[in-house]
């Protein structure tokens, strides 16, 4: 059968999917999203047809991912979340530049993200949460200058946050909680001037609370909770115009506001 597209989404199917779809040369879309298919995914997915589009989340997939998703250079979207996919990201993902969409969270992954994938330049939503992975965020993640999501909570991320990260400037939302980052908190995060949602807690994160804050005029959440701040929280925080949730809690040197 040579399908195009294929969807099979919200329904109540098991089973395998069959290794003989990997071999479809014109597939483009795969849709498979809400169901309870296992096993692993066919391994020549994406080695010839242009597929740009696989959706396979919330089933009960296990194994690493086909190496050759993104074999024919057209992946845009990649949405895998909600299974039991395990091992590192296969490295012809991180030549990807194609992809625009990622969400894996909610799995098994584990390794170091490489350089490359981290500044995938046609990123826009990346969400990688919830799984184990470890080492630091790459310096080449200001090459994503597109990103507006990044969701990278509960994993085992380590390291300071790369300055470079400043340069994301139509970053709203930014989830880095609940990993092993330490260091100071750069300075430049208040250039992030469209950030909504800003999250950090449940790190090692040390130094001050940049005193810049009143640039963040469209911050509705901060959480920087259960990490080792210390110093005067800046009073500009009680200015800022939409900030509805503001949580400090357990940063025991962190002293109170200091009015003017």
């Amino acid at each position: 059968m040579r399908l195009v597209s294929l969807n099979l989404n919200d329904n109540f199917l098991q089973g395998e999917v069959p290794q003989i779809l990997g071999s479809n040369p014109i597939l483009e879309q795969l849709k498979l999203f809400n169901n309870s298919f296992s096993g692993s995914l066919p391994e020549n997915l994406g080695r010839y047809s242009d597929l740009g589009d696989l959706d396979v989340s919330t089933n009960k997939f296990t194994g690493e991912l086909p190496k050759y998703l993104c074999y024919k250079k057209k992946l845009t979207r990649l949405v895998t979340f909600s299974n039991q996919f395990s091992g590192n990201l296969p490295d012809t993902l991180s030549e990807c530049n194609s992809l625009g969409y990622v969400r894996i969270e909610h799995n098994e992954f584990s390794g170091v993200v490489s350089d490359k994938f981290w500044g995938l330049p046609q990123l826009t939503f990346l969400q990688i949460n919830n799984n184990r992975f470890n080492g630091t965020v790459s310096p080449s993640i200001s090459a994503a200058n597109g990103l507006t999501t990044l969701l990278i909570s509960g994993n085992q991320f380590s390291g300071s946050i790369p300055p470079e990260m400043c340069k994301l400037s139509d970053l709203a939302t930014l989830d880095l909680s609940k990993n092993q980052f330490s260091g100071d908190l750069p300075r430049c995060i208040t250039e992030l001037k469209h950030l909504q949602k800003l999250k950090m807690q449940e790190n090692m994160f040390s130094g001050q609370i940049p005193s810049q804050v009143s640039s963040w005029t469209e911050l509705i959440e901060l959480n920087l909770a259960s990490n080792r701040l210390k110093g005067w929280i800046p009073p500009e925080l009680g200015d800022l115009p939409v900030l509805n949730y503001l949580d400090l809690s357990e940063n025991f040197s962190l002293a109170r506001f200091r009015w003017s």
